[in-house]
């Protein structure tokens, strides 16, 4: 027998008090919002990665372009992007393009839609048209610079 009384007494069957769910739901609220604040922003990662991405395909362009003595470009859409060639007309390389995932999306300024957003030319230049890439309810956008070599990485630029 125990100090407060038989195991079937009335305070045995009672259960849990009032203080004692607050303090347990309190505790747990604390910790989702630890961990909410320490969770890494995917939205954000899923993005600086494609642009990463991106621009790793804008410089193998410029040195396929220079290896090969053909311009090379990268044909840019909505939703992704593929590697092509000029040989008397751009033909999509063999390589496949990409697809973008769902929420990131390029923003291409008109230009003409038979040329490449990117052009890499034999002699080491790049013509690039303007383009951005977002993500769909997001403030801001990767637009890519060149540095003084002439290879490209991403910038993000915040929404005005």
């Amino acid at each position: 027998m125990s100090v407060t009384g038989p195991p079937n007494s009335a305070a045995a069957a009672r259960g849990f008090t009032l203080l004692e769910v607050v303090v347990v739901v309190a505790l747990i609220g604390i910790l989702l919002v630890v961990v909410s604040v320490r969770a890494p922003d995917r939205a954000a990662q899923a993005l600086s990665f494609e642009a990463e991405r991106f621009a790793a395909e804008m410089n193998a362009c410029r040195d396929r372009a220079v290896l090969s003595g053909l311009p090379h470009g990268v044909r840019v859409e909505a939703h992704g992007y593929g590697s092509v060639r000029f040989e008397r007309a751009w033909r999509a390389r063999d390589d496949g393009a990409h697809e973008l995932p769902d929420p990131i999306e390029f923003v291409v300024w008109p230009g003409d839609a038979e040329r490449p957003a990117v052009i890499c030319l034999p002699s080491g230049e790049t013509e690039i048209g303007r383009l951005t890439l977002a993500h769909r309810g997001r403030d801001g956008a990767y637009e890519f610079v060149a540095d003084l070599d002439g290879a490209y990485a991403p910038r993000f630029a915040a929404a005005p």
